[in-house]
């Protein structure tokens, strides 16, 4: 799988301006979270959706989609774990 761990639910940072950050699964640091990740990754609810609507057209570009599923989330209040600091 070809993403970034700062999608994936098991990507762990406490310093947003630090990009590293901590790999919950493997227990093990990691130097940049906008690299790409392992195969394990488990998206995010937030950015599973987003990758949702832009693929199927449904939204034109991801802060189109990112700010329709804010709203999704929030009228739901589906759970968006891990919630980023």
């Amino acid at each position: 799988m070809t993403d970034r761990h700062i999608h994936c639910v098991y990507f762990k940072y406490n310093d947003p301006n630090n990009p590293g950050g901590y790999c919950l699964l493997k227990c093990k640091n990691i130097e940049m979270g906008f690299k790409p990740c392992c195969e394990n990754i488990v998206l995010r609810p937030s950015e599973l959706l987003e990758y949702f609507l832009v693929h199927n057209n449904y939204c034109d570009n991801w802060s189109d989609a990112a700010e329709e599923i804010k709203k999704y989330l929030h009228k739901t209040k589906f759970n968006n774990y891990p919630k980023r600091r």
